[in-house]
């Protein structure tokens, strides 16, 4: 009974139900759809940018905790089931996290009103090397930085994601194995602190012995496979230089963060540079700081246009 239950509660269309509660046609809202409220914060002020100062978004999500279907799982059976005939499809605009699928052939809506990120999730379109300056110069507290500065800045950038890309290969390679294989793994068991140290504005990776008994220990899967031709799937990951933009947004996320706190506690020790401070403060360095000075991706500036601004100019015109 309890699972035929549980069967029943991930059918239901919670999504929709919500939308069609809150759905007002023809008037000055827009609904966006998204994955998790920490979205809501990423995409919000963008969405602002592209309606009148009189209008409002409502935003859509999911309730984690109603069945165990993922956030992700149950968009997409939003998208796949629910019936447009009497919605605007430009008012209602959804988002969805690539995640892994191009790498585990995981079959996604095809909809002009959803958005697609263009890496694994929205933290892989924040960090970027504008970021990373604004993150110092806004919220780190630096003063005013120089051309020499920026350029400096840049390279610690350049150096340290490129370590960061290139150390995270045979994790990503088992997640994507872990995903075609339908395993469970504990993926927030592993925090980058297990990964990498930090000083003086650089990374180190700390793990030296068995990588592979590593991640399984940590992610509570108590063996590994060593038939696995992680090789290949690795080859298949990195292809085109697409480990750049689909490393686990968490990680990239948590890596940024700790580079950025170690050039603000270290920058005295930081060989070449001149750093000044116009205060002692620490910094949050949360995720909705970074994402107000991060740039909107030219592809969501594009689905924006496309869909809000054009449901706005059927209403003003």
């Amino acid at each position: 009974m309890k699972e035929q239950i549980e069967k029943a509660l991930g059918e239901v269309d919670e999504i929709g139900h919500i939308l069609m509660t809150k759905y007002q046609k023809q008037s000055k809202y827009i609904y966006a759809i998204v994955e998790g409220i920490q979205d809501k914060s990423y995409y919000s002020s963008f969405i602002y940018q592209h309606i009148p100062s009189d209008w409002y978004c409502h935003f859509i999500y999911t309730n984690k905790k109603k069945n165990k279907l993922s956030s992700k799982q149950k968009l997409i059976n939003f998208c796949n089931s629910f019936n447009w005939k009497n919605y605007d499809k430009n008012q209602i605009i959804t988002f969805l996290d690539k995640d892994l699928s191009l790498f585990i052939n995981e079959s996604l809506p095809k909809l002009n009103n959803l958005y697609l990120t263009d890496g694994y999730s929205v933290e892989n379109s924040i960090i970027s090397e504008t970021t990373f300056i604004r993150t110092l110069s806004e919220l780190c507290f630096f003063e005013e930085l120089s051309a020499n500065d920026i350029k400096k800045l840049l390279n610690v950038y350049s150096t340290q994601f490129e370590l960061f890309f290139n150390k995270m290969i045979p994790l990503m390679s088992w997640m994507i194995h872990w995903q075609q294989s339908q395993q469970k793994p504990q993926l927030n068991n592993i925090e980058i602190k297990d990964i990498f140290s930090f000083k003086n504005g650089m990374a180190s990776y700390l793990i030296v012995k068995d990588e592979n008994k590593f991640f399984h220990k940590k992610t509570k899967l108590s063996s590994f496979d060593k038939t696995v031709n992680l090789t290949r799937i690795s080859k298949a990951f990195t292809k085109d230089n697409n480990h750049k933009n689909f490393v686990r947004g968490k990680y990239l996320f948590d890596f940024f963060v700790a580079l950025c706190k170690s050039i603000h506690n270290d920058y005295l020790h930081i060989s070449n540079f001149k750093l000044k401070k116009r205060s002692q403060h620490h910094p949050k360095l949360d995720f909705i700081d970074i994402a107000r000075v991060s740039s909107k991706p030219q592809t969501l500036n594009l689905f924006l246009k496309n869909t809000v601004e054009t449901y706005v100019a059927s209403l003003t015109a």
